[in-house]
């Protein structure tokens, strides 16, 4: 009976890892480079980001944006929508993310938020939310360098390469579990603990070359816990590209 279950839960985790983020892609049509590492700060409460973030999903969350000087254009974008501000001020610019009911609420609905400066520099923050729904897996997290231990979701940012992955991240659990991620998304490699039962693959400890751009990758254990990892592999610290109209 634990297995017949594990397969349907193979076929839903698959389901939830495909969840839509939002391609960097968009956020600029000429973007030279798109994923960019996240190094704007920010606040929410009285914590300050350096850049990337995972939060507790919440009605109403309001953000601090440390805005750098000069800045021009400011992007708030997610799965869902695109807010543009024009030549903010200087200093700390407040916006209130409200999402979308069963639109920007569900699965993964990422925010990114995107500064460009008058001289053409582009600083990026990234914030992912995840649900508090009493069914949070723990799990080891290895993130750049780092092992960090986290419950039921962790956003890693870290180097990553085309084609061949870049800098590994990899996450490790106290019983087997399931995972499953995204096609397009670097395969995990499982490294201990690894069997197959009718067909469905079991683990206890992964490892990812981390992709380009966005991937996210879940896991669920013999009880129903889930755990999501979202990696965010840069090929940029820093990207200069002045649009023409600030040439001239």
């Amino acid at each position: 009976m634990f297995y017949k279950l594990l397969v349907f839960l193979v076929l839903l985790v698959q389901g939830c890892a495909t969840s839509t983020v939002p391609n960097p892609d968009s956020v600029y049509p000429d973007h030279p480079d798109p994923t960019l590492m996240a190094s704007l700060p920010f606040i929410v409460g009285s914590v300050r980001y350096e850049g990337a973030a995972l939060l507790p999903r919440a009605t109403r969350t309001k953000i601090n944006v440390e805005v750098p000087d000069r800045t021009v254009f400011l992007f708030f974008n997610t799965c869902g929508r695109e807010d543009l501000y024009k030549n903010p001020k200087s200093g700390t610019f407040e916006y209130i993310y409200t999402p979308a009911f069963e639109k920007e609420n569900m699965d993964s609905c990422m925010l990114l938020i995107t500064a460009v400066t008058a001289t053409g520099e582009y600083h990026r923050s990234a914030i992912d939310f995840t649900n508090s729904t009493g069914r949070d897996l723990a799990g080891d997290v290895f993130c750049n360098g780092k092992w960090i231990k986290s419950d039921g979701s962790y956003f890693c940012q870290t180097r990553g390469r085309p084609n061949v992955g870049g800098i590994p991240t990899g996450v490790r659990f106290a019983s087997q579990v399931i995972s499953a991620g995204p096609p397009q998304c670097p395969p995990l490699k499982c490294l201990s603990g690894c069997t197959e039962v009718n067909g469905v693959a079991l683990g206890k400890e992964f490892e990812v070359n981390t992709g380009v751009g966005f991937c996210g990758y879940d896991f669920m254990d013999q009880s129903q816990l889930v755990f999501r990892l979202t990696t965010l592999g840069y090929t940029s610290v820093l990207n200069v590209f002045p649009p023409a109209e600030l040439k001239r």
